[in-house]
């Protein structure tokens, strides 16, 4: 099972008060052996709680009331040092649609498209420039959820996951069902302060279905008396960094045994 545990530098580092912000962070005797992913999580942690100690300093007037300012000013920040310093995703904000839907909708025929284009507050890529991650601010407030709100964002991220996952068989047509159920798609929905990581994969048991689960939640820490529940949110994001790297590996075999089937016929013929 995936937990922040795997990462020890990072998960001690949390595991104390944070006192003394961000003087501690930076000054954390990191041992010798530390390996290189525990080393990547750790500069994470460093860098996402500099900047929640500088807005720390912010008068409580001046905190945001709604959603969009608050996405901005307290997701948007957690995810992109993620990316900045994983390398495992770069990102877009704010009103994004993914090539796979735009694929998804065209008619072949009539190269018309065939329903409207969805919009998401985030949208994470790999290096290949293929989604990987939909994310989605579905509050008015930060205070009171909006429920039809929430609802629409849900089912809006679970479609773009499996337009995902479906554009992902088509580029590799020759992988074995087996290998593709193993592949996974990621939303990230925000309702007022808690983050939801899920994740949605073929179904190997109904062909032409899919699952989609719920990994982790976590609220997002506001002020310096919540800094606590950061271990939560880094047991989120250990998730998705753990899993984009077993992603990562997965598509290589994927695509290895595609390139073995295609040097094997070439042979034969």
């Amino acid at each position: 099972m995936v937990s922040l545990k795997q990462y020890p530098t990072a998960y001690n580092m949390l595991k104390q008060e944070l006192p003394n912000l961000p003087r501690f962070l930076w000054s954390f005797t990191q041992s010798g052996d530390i390996t290189a992913h525990d080393a990547t999580l750790t500069k994470i942690i460093q860098f996402v709680l500099t900047d929640f100690c500088s807005k720390c300093y912010r008068y409580a007037y001046y905190q945001p009331k709604y959603e969009r300012t608050y996405w901005i000013d307290r997701v948007v920040p957690i995810l992109q040092c993620f990316g900045d310093h994983s390398q495992l995703l770069g990102f877009q904000w704010c009103e994004i649609p993914t090539d796979e839907q735009v694929e998804f909708i065209i008619d072949p025929n009539s190269w018309m498209r065939t329903a409207t284009v969805k919009y998401h507050d985030g949208l994470g890529c790999d290096m290949n420039g293929y989604s990987r991650l939909i994310m989605e601010g579905s509050s008015s407030s930060i205070t009171k959820e909006n429920i039809d709100h929430t609802q629409e964002d849900t089912v809006k991220a679970l479609y773009s996951s499996i337009e995902i996952l479906n554009a992902f068989i088509r580029r590799h047509a020759a992988a074995s069902f087996s290998s593709l159920c193993t592949v996974l798609s990621f939303s990230l929905q925000c309702v007022c302060i808690t983050i939801t990581l899920s994740t949605t994969k073929i179904d190997y048991t109904n062909i032409g279905g899919y699952i989609q689960t719920e990994v982790r939640h976590a609220d997002v820490p506001n002020t310096f008396n919540d800094r606590v529940s950061w271990m939560e949110m880094f047991e989120l994001v250990a998730y998705l960094f753990t899993s984009l790297r077993e992603q990562e590996t997965i598509k290589k075999k994927t695509w290895g045994l595609f390139l073995l089937r295609i040097q094997i016929v070439h042979y034969m013929f």
